[in-house]
């Protein structure tokens, strides 16, 4: 109680709103409808993902989110997630896609993406770079397939294609050709 009231006093002498500090545990938010997919939702949780705060979104996501539905989750303004964070997403995703559903993770920092890749979640989850991206993916609005990962043929090392065309894998040296479906040749 008295760290709350230290924040809020912090955030009054700063000249800060007082409802616009995060008390620990808690994270803010609320979900929105996606208007370009009917049944989609767009949750943008903020704050720090900690267990008490996964508990108390693991509330309100099991008893709002329809078992159907379409959920976009923007990473973008979670300042830490810890282990607890990552089970919640997990847990999400298990009921969605259960029920023919997915979740869609979209604006993950470098440093979540790689400690989701770290506990082995990295394929785990559908992740786009924005809300555009992921729409355009989901309605198949933009065929737009770069840039693109893959693998070299040759060597089978992963490397990354900005553009269709010509280059040389850094792991065997092998000419590659990227075409414009996204196909890899040697050559």
């Amino acid at each position: 109680m008295a760290s709350r009231m230290l924040e809020r006093a912090r955030a009054a002498a700063t000249g800060l709103d007082a409802s616009s500090v995060r008390v620990p545990g808690q994270v803010s938010s609320s979900f929105i409808e996606v208007e370009e997919i009917e049944g989609a939702l767009l949750w943008r949780p903020a704050g720090r993902l900690d267990a008490a705060a996964c508990s108390q979104a693991a509330e309100l996501f099991f008893s709002e989110v329809p078992d159907d539905s379409l959920l976009f989750v923007d990473l973008s303004r979670i300042e830490d997630m810890e282990p607890a964070g990552l089970g919640l997403f997990a847990a999400m995703q298990k009921r969605q896609r259960s029920r023919g559903a997915d979740i869609v993770l979209i604006g993950i920092r470098p440093r979540q993406k790689r400690f989701i890749e770290a506990m082995g979640y990295g394929v785990f989850f559908t992740t786009a770079l924005d809300m555009r991206c992921a729409i355009e993916y989901i309605l198949g609005v933009g065929k737009d397939l770069f840039p693109l990962s893959t693998s070299c043929p040759a060597c089978q090392a992963r490397f990354g294609a900005a553009a269709p065309g010509r280059g040389r894998c850094r792991a065997c040296n092998a000419v590659l050709t990227v075409m414009e479906d996204g196909r890899v040749e040697l050559g």
